[in-house]
């Protein structure tokens, strides 16, 4: 076996979504009380990591949630509330609104109420 046929053999797996998108996503699941340690992570998180957050808490169907400005005061990267047909881009906290599910579609985010 040549060496050409060992790199092909030996390829590296490749997370899909990543590939799709080009950039690596970190999803956190936090529970309705888990604001203190999303912000200790954040506030300590680098804002230039390359990947895009996802964050998704488990909060109550009704009404608005205020976790993106939360967040926002302990972040150096920008805090926004997703949107459908939003682009992932890097170096960004994406935050999940109340009663909505959540896709990718490529590089774009794909949500639809619940």
């Amino acid at each position: 076996m040549d060496s050409s046929e060992q790199t092909q053999d030996h390829q590296p797996a490749v997370n899909t979504e990543q590939a799709k998108s080009g950039v690596p996503i970190v999803a956190i699941g936090a529970s309705a009380g888990g604001l203190d340690p999303l912000q200790t992570f954040f506030s300590n998180c680098p804002g230039d990591l390359g990947v895009a957050f996802v964050v998704i808490q488990h909060l109550p169907p009704s009404g608005d949630s205020a976790l993106a400005e939360l967040l926002g005061k302990s972040s150096d990267m920008p805090v926004v509330e997703i949107a459908d047909a939003m682009e992932v881009q890097p170096d960004r906290v994406y935050v999940l609104q109340p009663n909505a599910s959540l896709s990718l579609d490529g590089a774009l985010f794909r949500t639809r109420s619940l």
